[in-house]
């Protein structure tokens, strides 16, 4: 169980680090469209 939370926050960050660069490089909604993209890949 503690390997699959651990994932989870692993996923978050890389998903994280990539929305804060892409928003960084001025590209806003290439950043919601992956965090909206990675929530629904939550759903699942």
């Amino acid at each position: 169980m503690r390997a699959i939370q651990s994932r989870i926050r692993l996923l978050f960050f890389a998903a994280d680090m990539e929305t804060t660069t892409a928003m960084a490089a001025g590209d806003v909604s290439v950043g919601v469209a992956k965090l909206f993209e990675f929530s629904e890949s939550l759903k699942v």
